[in-house]
């Protein structure tokens, strides 16, 4: 719905209207009162079909398709569903990963961490700092999911690890990882479809990071090309891609 939305203009400045894209944002307000109830059963302990691991999906897409539909953020919703996720991984619900949920909590902080609770910040800027340790150590992430790594990676590289490594040293740094992390063409045919959407994150990251903005467009569509490939991406992530891919001629 979103990648319609975009193709029709409404995301232009300023914004197309037309037919579509006023139909795209009267299903969109069906879609967030449905997900919003999914999300409100999560964390209440109603549903019986998601667990705490379907928040960061559900809640990435909920943001933008509400902006969409709303004209404004629906930050305080937002930020009562990660903090009320965090309360229920400490009290001993790892349905969700810790990485998946340090993540949520760091958006906070990046968003408005002067009203954020003390709590949250600190336990979520610790854990980036054990990250940012084990990577100075060891080069690499150790015994967790491939998945998680660039995950990690896609939210370091674009942070500020100044507090952690200073100016100079996190530059030769991330370069480091980023060298590490970067897979042949034969490495990445064999990975399955979320690692192979986490990888993607973290390749976005790294051609901005090496300044190779020549190179974004055709390496981001070769990735998604591949991610078409694979026969266990659901149906409606398959359109979407379709219609970036169709969008950008590179079909």
């Amino acid at each position: 719905m979103c990648k319609i939305y975009e193709r029709e203009g409404g995301l232009y400045y300023p914004a197309r209207r037309n037919a579509t894209i006023r139909e795209v944002e009267a299903q969109g307000k069906i879609w967030l009162e449905n997900v919003k109830g999914i999300l409100d059963d999560i964390v209440s302990g109603k549903s019986t079909t998601f667990t705490l691991a379907a928040i960061p999906k559900l809640l990435n897409a909920y943001d933008f398709y509400y902006s969409i539909c709303n004209g404004e953020s629906a930050n305080d919703y937002i930020r009562g569903i990660r903090l009320s996720t965090a309360g229920l991984w400490a009290k001993g619900d790892k349905s969700i990963s810790e990485t998946d949920l340090v993540l949520e909590l760091l958006k906070e902080v990046k968003r408005d961490n002067r009203t954020l609770d003390s709590k949250y910040s600190m336990f979520a800027l610790g854990v980036l700092g054990d990250w940012v340790k084990d990577l100075t150590s060891y080069g690499e992430f150790r015994n967790i999911p491939k998945s998680e790594a660039y995950s990690r990676l896609n939210y370091i590289i674009n942070d500020d690890l100044f507090a952690y490594l200073g100016t100079k040293e996190q530059a030769s740094a991330k370069a480091r990882w980023i060298s590490t992390y970067t897979l042949s063409e034969t490495e990445l045919d064999t990975l399955d479809a979320d690692t192979l959407w986490a990888y993607i994150g973290f390749a976005q990251s790294a051609l901005f990071f090496n300044r190779k903005f020549d190179e974004f467009e055709e390496s981001l569509m070769s990735l998604f090309s591949k991610l078409m490939a694979r026969d266990d991406i659901p149906l409606f992530v398959r359109k979407a891609i379709e219609i970036h891919l169709s969008k950008s001629q590179i079909a």
